[in-house]
């Protein structure tokens, strides 16, 4: 008897379902959760008299340009400014990603579109339908996990300056500034140096706001160093910041939550980092930090202090909101600051903080243009990428070569900061392109599945996507050449989730057929994402994650080759009688060595549509692409978000956020 309807696992698999809940299929392969989603509605028919909206046109593939390639050829400069055809307004939709994941405790945390995480996701789902419906498999216990410290054990640590001995005061501060370079700036080296000499050598010290940024400074650069006086240095500045957060607000204020937020950061709690930045953000208001004439009473001094400290707060506000796909918490519509104007001043004049704002702030528009309404314009990819290649060209050279200079303590600040600037760049790139990406690896794999042979033809939307891979391997390429040398921090945020979505980014190219040298640039993201877990949880489980995904598209690959060799055996076989076993032996041998060197990606409980509903990509033509389906086709009737266990080791007894 054949079913009106099916569950979306069976309908994915094309397998038979008996329409119970869950469905038998499901019970046999452990399926949490079996949904059922409607069909959706059968467009109305239009006469041909009827005009069409703009915004249901579509991008065709001999429109788009190869704007997003890293280095821009006379030929495809040529190919982006020709006259187009269609009208530029014509959009496409982007996917609707938005999670909610469990943490190691169980604590629901949301994940909007633009946040790896949720790319991991996408990709996730791409796997399971077309390579590895088992590929996603939990684990158990994971000793490696086990080192950040419950925020509750420590509050009652009651530590002071004097426990810090003066041969390390240079050493800590000096790591300060390497691991804030380019991100935040509450003073240079030797103004702060001085401030906390002379705050230590006071006979009496009050727990005001100074001691709270002091205390905040040193625990800062005291992490990876001294991880037990860190933590006592950070809960005794956030019970004094607490405590005098209504008392007396002013910039130091700001500066006291803006550092325990970058604390909370490099400790794994980004839900702790974002509550924190929300303080420091209205504290800045109010005090009228966003007003540029209201920084012009001060003295000179003070005022670029003030307009440096907003800028600090805008750049970690970005970087959060991106990070996790929340909303910044703050605005353009009352803010004077001058942030947004470049401060660019020719290739010797130094100024990483502008670099990283005016590259987070392309960011931001890909954000807001594209993710946040999830359409996208040719018109509009042009224009974003055009700022991109604007902030190359004026810039990368420049930073390439601080990157360069690494190996002096004198220049690591500068090494450092470059490298988290680039480290945006390329992500803006992967994150305007990433969608592109997805289709094209949507195409191959299931042309493979199906048996068929599809065209490698250069393409508007393939170009897009080999820019994605192509900023990926630059990404991973930098990255490398640091961690190889032990010269960069072994805690740092933005790279880790930028080179993340590195990893996210080649395991997809391998598996759909990029090139075999995709396989190189994922190790290296892996040896990169291990020397950071060395005290970051957080990429120890990126790096599982970039694990499985090598370890499946490798046997993938092996899979698809060992096929067309047994194609081409059975001719050597029919002349000579050569027995074909043996290549079906050593596939056997090299996926279980495969399977063994690396762990599966981790996932339960799982609740949302767990496959991509493949009737949204069978069409033939582009302008029938609805590029909304590699994310959860659901009805907005329905619970627009699954739930992931981001972290499912709830024995591991981890503190990832507050």
């Amino acid at each position: 008897m054949r079913l009106s309807t099916a569950c979306d696992q069976c309908k994915a698999r094309k397998v038979k379902c008996d329409g119970l809940q869950p469905c038998s299929h499901c019970v046999r392969r452990k399926n949490p959760d079996c949904r059922y989603t409607r069909a959706a509605k059968r467009p109305r028919v239009e006469s041909p008299g009827t005009p069409r909206p703009q915004s249901e046109g579509a991008l065709q593939p001999r429109d788009l340009g190869r704007p997003l390639m890293l280095s821009s050829s006379p030929t495809a400069q040529a190919r982006l400014n020709r006259p187009e055809s269609i009208n530029e307004e014509d959009e496409t939709a982007v996917p609707r990603d938005s999670r909610l994941l469990r943490d190691a405790q169980g604590k629901l945390m949301f994940i909007g579109d633009c946040a790896p995480l949720s790319f991991l996701q996408t990709v996730r789902q791409l796997i399971t339908t077309f390579v590895d419906a088992d590929a996603f498999a939990t684990q158990g216990h994971d000793a490696l996990l086990e080192q950040t410290e419950s925020m509750m054990q420590s509050l009652g640590v009651v530590v002071n300056s004097s426990q810090l001995p003066a041969s390390l005061l240079q050493s800590t501060l000096s790591n300060f500034i390497a691991v804030t370079s380019g991100l935040l700036d509450v003073g240079n080296f030797e103004e702060i140096s001085l401030r906390i000499t002379n705050w230590i050598n006071r006979t009496e010290r009050q727990d005001d706001m100074l001691s709270a940024v002091n205390y905040l400074i040193l625990a800062i650069g005291l992490q990876s160093r001294n991880e037990q006086l860190s933590s006592g240095y950070f809960h005794q500045a956030l019970r004094i910041a607490l405590i005098n957060l209504t008392i007396d607000t002013s910039p130091l204020t700001v500066q006291a939550f803006l550092l325990v937020a970058v604390h909370m950061l490099r400790s794994c709690q980004p839900n702790g980092a974002f509550l924190y930045l929300g303080l420091a953000a209205r504290a800045s208001y109010s005090i009228g930090m966003h007003r540029a004439e209201i920084n012009a009473r001060f003295d000179e001094e003070t005022q670029l202090q003030r307009e440096r400290l907003y800028k600090s707060l805008k750049i970690f506000d970005l970087f959060v909101s991106m990070s996790l796909g929340r909303p910044p918490a703050l605005y353009d519509i009352d803010c004077s600051v001058p942030y947004k104007v470049s401060n660019y001043r020719g290739m010797e004049h130094v100024d990483l903080l502008d670099d990283v704002i005016q590259i987070l702030l392309v960011v931001e528009t890909i954000v807001e243009e594209v993710y946040s309404r999830r359409k996208i314009s040719l018109q509009l990819t042009r224009q974003i990428s055009q700022r991109l290649k604007d902030w190359a060209a004026s810039r990368m050279q420049r930073l390439s070569t601080l990157v360069a200079s690494a190996g002096s303590p004198h220049s690591l600040p500068y090494a450092v900061g470059a490298c988290q600037a680039l480290s945006t760049y390329y992500y803006a790139v992967m994150l305007l392109s990433k969608p592109f990406l997805m289709y094209e690896a949507y195409k191959v794999l299931e042309s493979s599945n199906k048996g068929h042979q599809i065209s490698s033809g250069s393409t508007g939307r393939r170009a897009l996507a080999d820019g994605c891979v192509d900023a990926a391997c630059g990404l991973v390429d930098m990255v490398c050449k640091l961690t190889q040398s032990n010269t960069i921090p072994h805690r740092m945020p933005l790279i880790v989730s930028w080179l993340f979505t590195s990893s996210l980014v080649l395991g997809v190219a391998l598996t759909a057929g990029f090139g075999r040298i995709m396989e190189r640039y994922l190790v290296g993201a892996i040896s990169a994402l291990e020397y950071f877990a060395k005290y970051d949880a957080q990429a120890t489980q990126y790096s599982l994650i970039a694990r499985s995904l090598l370890s499946i598209g490798m046997e993938y690959l092996q899979r698809q080759e060992l096929n067309e060799r047994l194609a081409r055996g059975k001719a050597s076989s029919e002349l000579f009688g050569l027995p074909i076993e043996s290549y079906k032996n050593s596939a056997d041998d090299s996926n279980k060595r495969l399977v063994a060197a690396a762990p599966p990606i981790m996932t339960e409980n799982v609740i949302g549509n767990d496959s991509i509903a493949t009737s949204a990509f069978a069409v033939e033509n582009w302008e029938d692409f609805d590029i909304s389906a590699l994310g959860d086709m659901i009805d907005s009737s329905q619970d627009l978000f699954g739930t992931l266990n981001m972290f499912p080791r709830s024995d591991a007894h981890i503190e990832f956020d507050c």
